[in-house]
């Protein structure tokens, strides 16, 4: 840090200008140092703070948008689908059977003497009857197949694939087996039934509608014929506005 500037006299050096250089720059940067240093460390502090922040908002965001979706399509008391979600996978379904005509049915679920553990034992109880319900239809289905709380105590099945008729007999019988055996509600047991109407998928129903309706009427006849049954609407009435749309064989009554 020091400079000399040679005196001469003859040729020859006779002696030298010392000094000291002057860095104030330097001296500056030194005294600064620690707060820069100081500074630089608040600044990734900052920095790692924001980034943190913009991945947990982004995280929050995503779980919202991941719930609102889940409770756009499910049912939120049991996890089962819900009535929208049901629509879109039966529109689907039509869709498919156009091209595939694979068959598929739809199975109307309405629980019988449900009111009465609503009046006896509390909405809370009937929630978990409700729930409970939801459990042991998933049980009983197939894997590809969907099952639907559409409101109240009203259920739906979408039978992805039917062989045949049998098949849906089956299924409709072990559905009213199983919600015949009771349930362990607050430590009572609580029985209730269940009527079922059904339609399955023909060439003859190119509208999804109609499949739904022939479902819905099956279901109202078996609630004013004694209820706890089910009923596979025929497939030689086609004529909704009349009382003559079921055969005799169409019946699946217990």
């Amino acid at each position: 840090h020091e400079a000399a500037f040679p005196l001469t006299s003859d040729g020859g050096a006779v002696g030298y200008l010392v000094w000291s250089v002057q860095q104030p720059g330097t001296k500056i940067l030194d005294q600064m140092t620690p707060i820069l240093r100081l500074a630089a460390a608040g600044i990734l502090l900052l920095a790692g703070g924001l980034l943190l922040w913009i991945h947990q908002t982004t995280r929050r965001l995503a779980a919202s948008q991941e719930q609102i979706e889940y409770m756009a399509h499910h049912d939120m008391l049991t996890g089962l689908a819900n009535r929208f979600s049901f629509q879109t996978q039966l529109d689907e379904r039509m869709r498919e059977f156009k091209h595939t005509k694979r068959g598929f049915a739809v199975l109307y679920l309405d629980l019988d003497e449900f009111k009465a553990v609503n009046d006896t034992l509390g909405h809370q109880a009937g929630d978990e009857v409700i729930r409970q319900v939801g459990l042991r239809l998933l049980a009983l289905v197939q894997e590809d197949d969907m099952v639907a709380r559409l409101g109240g105590d009203e259920f739906a099945v979408l039978r992805n694939h039917v062989r045949d008729r049998i098949e849906i007999e089956g299924l409709s019988r072990g559905i009213i087996e199983t919600i015949r055996t009771p349930f362990k509600v607050e430590h009572q047991e609580v029985f209730i039934g269940v009527s079922i109407g059904v339609a399955i998928a023909s060439t003859e129903l190119p509208m999804q509608l109609d499949l739904v309706r022939r479902a819905d009427v099956a279901l109202y006849r078996v609630k004013n014929s004694g209820r706890n049954g089910y009923l596979i609407f025929g497939e030689w009435g086609l004529d909704l506005d009349r009382n003559e749309t079921y055969s005799e064989a169409s019946q699946g009554l217990l």
